[in-house]
């Protein structure tokens, strides 16, 4: 299984209870979590959603989602439906296979066996357990009076760990979902296949999940070009107090309201103690509205603003994240205080970042921090977890702050990450003093994996290892990148080429050596020989200085490139 949803299942799981599951059962309640919570802003427990055995009629979870609630139960749907005055049903029905490949047959399979339950009142064998869901169709179809013009939607998702679904098995989905449109009481079919980028994606943004009533004590709506990738924009003052209840449960604040922001919150930053000092100022609080920046919050949907109320769906607070904290632990004191909150309805991706860029350039925050909302940086962050997991204590400081950035601690910054990777990989010279490697992240790293970008990384962290246990000289420090390139160069990986097999069958050979003491140690020594005589050959004093020097990166690379060729000497294994 992809190690990245690996780790985002098991840290899921835990949290649900399920840790003594199966693999397989979590990858299913997992896209259970993922698939359903795009329907709903309610919070719900996948597992009761989950069917699964030898009764499931061949899928592995269903939901009968009306008006953005989930039912499984025929009881409780009739319930729902008999206080409601218009319904807008959607049936959602998946399959998820934990396997890393994608099969097309079964594309096939599972929409024979969907036609199978919605085209049929007879019973179907081996499918008691999908019955509950037969009966729901069939008290739907007792109110179809009762449905919005929308009439009743299916979804179908195949999920699985596969990298993407390949042309053919998108087509083969379009042709499944157009065959069930039109079944029984649906009116409309999607299938789709969900693989591991997909389900990775859902699952960031089931973090988003939310939906809460924001009280103005004044606002105004800002106009703008929808076309443009806003919706809607509203600014205005808010009471502190409603502020912190609205981004709060059981009176704490919700970390995942603010995972898209650039900082994570520091406690002893100056403007904090500033913000404090306001707070406690009987005076100077009154002010706080017009001495503070204020608060903006991105949602993939707002709702009709009455009166004063402005509904929030799928929020992040993407600039304001320390104002919050602070409030929110100056609590007692905010009889009276006002902030500014701009709410910005926004579903692109895109658009979004660059919200997070232009709202935050206040603060001083190195530029590269700024790419932290990449998916391939989100993906290793939980790469690295995935790592710790097998007891590698290496961290990823993806956002800047105390600690973020500590290599000998094993705490890797983002720069230090993307130095580490043009150093194994290239391809430009191994260096210290290469900067805004982030601007070319889209050319350099387009195509890199966690693995290798942990794999360069892990080889610095040990490097420090090998130094601080003196095993390598210390003035050989500042070196680390150069060295890290000669092992790139000695166990073919600089470049890194081939199949995907190839590159994860070197790369694993790889993090074995590093994490080896005694392998490490004696690659050590020969890398410090290579080392000493680039000093030589380039009359650096300062390794220091040679460390930042591009030239003295191509010296180390020409070297260990001609050592490549030659017959392996003792220790260098």
């Amino acid at each position: 299984m992809d190690p990245v949803i690996h780790q985002l299942m098991t840290e899921y799981c835990a949290e649900q209870g399920l840790d003594s599951w199966s693999d397989p059962d979590k990858f299913e309640v997992f896209t259970a979590h993922c698939v359903l919570s795009e329907h709903t802003y309610d919070r719900f427990r996948a597992a009761d959603f989950r069917i699964g055995g030898s009764a499931d009629g061949g899928i592995d979870g269903y939901a009968v989602v009306v008006n953005r609630r989930l039912f499984r139960e025929p009881e409780s749907l009739a319930h729902f439906i008999r206080d409601a005055t218009e319904i807008s049903p959607t049936i959602v029905v998946f399959q998820a296979k934990s396997s890393a490949n994608m099969d097309r047959k079964f594309i096939s399979d599972l929409r024979i066996r969907v036609e199978n339950i919605l085209r049929t009142d007879a019973a179907l064998p081996n499918a008691a357990d999908v019955e509950p869901l037969r009966e729901c169709l069939r008290l739907l179809r007792k109110n179809m009076n009762r449905l919005s013009s929308r009439g009743v939607d299916l979804m179908v998702a195949y999920a699985s760990t596969s990298p993407q679904a390949n042309s053919d098995m998108l087509h083969e989905a379009q042709q499944a979902g157009r065959h069930l449109a039109g079944i029984g009481i649906v009116k409309t079919a999607r299938f789709v296949c969900q693989g591991r980028d997909e389900l990775d994606q859902l699952y960031q943004r089931t973090r988003w999940s939310s939906e809460v009533v924001l009280t103005f004590n004044d606002q105004y709506s800002m106009p703008v070009d929808s076309t443009a990738g806003v919706k809607q924009a509203w600014h205005g003052v808010v009471a502190a107090g409603d502020l912190i209840d609205a981004l709060s449960t059981d009176g704490r604040l919700r970390p995942e309201l603010f995972s898209e922001n650039i900082r994570e919150y520091q406690t002893d930053a100056t403007v904090n103690d500033d913000i404090r000092g306001t707070l406690r100022d009987d005076v100077r609080r009154r002010r706080f509205a017009v001495l503070n920046n204020g608060i903006t919050i991105v949602a993939r949907s707002l709702g009709a603003s009455t009166g004063r109320d402005l509904v929030m769906r799928d929020f992040q607070v993407v600039n304001g994240c320390q104002t919050c904290h602070v409030l929110a632990e100056e609590a007692d004191r905010l009889d009276g205080v006002t902030v500014k909150v701009q709410i910005l309805e926004c579903d692109d991706d895109d658009v979004v970042s660059e919200i997070v860029t232009s709202t935050n350039r206040q603060t001083q925050i190195p530029k590269v921090y700024f790419t932290n909302r990449k998916s391939l940086v989100k993906r290793l962050e939980v790469y690295y977890r995935h790592q710790q997991a097998r007891g590698r204590p290496l961290h990823f400081g993806r956002k800047p702050g105390k600690g973020a950035n500590d290599l000998r601690s094993g705490v890797v910054g983002l720069n230090p990450q993307l130095r580490a990777y043009v150093a194994m990989f290239g391809p430009l010279a191994p260096s210290s003093g290469h900067r805004d490697l982030d601007d070319q992240f889209d050319t350099i790293f387009k195509h890199a994996a966690e693995e290798e970008f942990y794999t360069a990384a892990a080889a610095l962290y040990r490097w420090e290892w090998l130094v601080d246990s003196r095993r390598v000289a210390k003035k050989f420090r500042p070196l680390g990148y150069q060295a890290i390139a000669v092992v790139g160069l000695w166990n073919g990986v600089r470049p890194l080429g081939g199949r995907a097999k190839e590159k994860a069958k070197r790369l694993a050979g790889i993090q074995e050596l590093i994490w080896s003491d005694g392998q490490w140690e004696r690659r050590g020594y020969d890398i410090q020989a290579l080392l000493d005589d680039a000093l030589v050959a380039t009359d650096f004093a300062d390794p220091r200085s040679a460390g930042a020097a591009t030239t003295f990166g191509e010296t180390v690379v020409n070297l260990a490139r001609r050592q490549a060729r030659q017959p392996k000497r003792a220790g260098f294994a």
